[in-house]
């Protein structure tokens, strides 16, 4: 058996790259594939950007604008 005597030894060797060959093939299928965004995602995406632009001036010391 390839020199190596345990079989769950011979079965790890086997399934690291069959699992990094699926990851592969995984990636390339979904490759540039966009999802739909909502309209309340979008708004709630600009709100938290707001929030977060908000509290990072706050902690700079700088006036908000």
């Amino acid at each position: 058996m390839i020199g190596i005597p345990d079989p769950w030894v011979l079965t790890a060797y086997l399934l690291v790259p069959a699992g990094a060959l699926l990851c592969i093939g995984y990636g390339t299928m979904k490759w540039n594939q966009e999802g739909s965004v909502t309209e309340e995602e979008i708004l709630e995406e600009k709100n938290w950007l707001k929030e977060e632009i908000e509290i990072d001036e706050e902690l700079s010391g700088e006036e908000p604008q």
